[in-house]
């Protein structure tokens, strides 16, 4: 939904600071308070990082890119262990895989390369995701391109700067998800070179390569 919604807003001047207004809710302190527990028994995960400090004055947009992040190494979302077996809908409590906010993301990044040496396969629905939050992050992203050019100096872009300035704890791990994902990227693949525009389906990984190629560019 995100995705369809931020260029309309972006396209409005009227809303040009709307995602960098405070966001002044008086009980967001509590909403956010972070606490180290063990996430599943079965998944051998415990929080080990403090989160993204969030305040009233904290900007939405700063919220909406930590959520990213954050959503990147979500268990049973984006991330899985091999070893822990799915089971039928809602067999866990939500309580067990909350909250993804102090989720040390350092053994889920998500293709080997840069800071990973033996990464967790992803399933069909986990690679869906991952696409998902990049083009969510494109869209962010391209708020500049919404900015009219005798304008562009004067407002320079905060969103990438954001993302990149290593003041939220998975910056990092985020950042060479990336871009392991994209220089993990094979053209042959089945022996038919860019086979994914021939055949249909043919690479379940090849639209998280092609989201992460996207991202790194900008």
């Amino acid at each position: 939904i995100l995705t369809r919604v931020l260029p309309v807003v972006f396209e409005d001047a009227e809303w040009a600071e709307f995602f960098w207004a405070p966001l002044a809710l008086d009980n967001l302190p509590a909403m956010h308070e972070g606490h180290t527990q063990q996430l599943d028994p079965r998944a051998n995960v415990v929080s080990t990082i403090e989160p993204y400090p969030v305040t009233p004055e904290t900007p939405l947009a700063h919220v909406l890119l930590g959520a990213i992040q954050d959503l990147m190494f979500a268990p049973l979302f984006t991330v899985e262990r091999p070893e822990v077996p799915r089971t039928a809908f809602m067999a866990y409590s939500p309580q067990a895989v909350h909250p993804v906010r102090n989720v040390d993301p350092t053994p889920f990044i998500w293709s080997n390369g840069v800071g990973m040496a033996h990464a967790y396969p992803g399933t069909r629905a986990a690679h869906g995701h991952r696409c998902a939050l990049m083009e969510l992050l494109l869209v962010c992203f391209s708020n500049p391109l919404y900015t009219a050019p005798a304008d562009v100096l004067k407002a320079p872009d905060r969103w990438v700067p954001f993302f990149l300035d290593g003041k939220h704890p998975k910056t990092r791990a985020a950042f060479q998800s990336i871009l392991n994902t994209f220089l993990a990227f094979d053209p042959v693949a089945l022996g038919i070179p860019y086979n994914s525009t021939l055949l249909w389906a043919a690479d379940l990984v090849r639209p998280v390569d092609q989201c992460a190629g996207r991202v790194s560019h900008v």
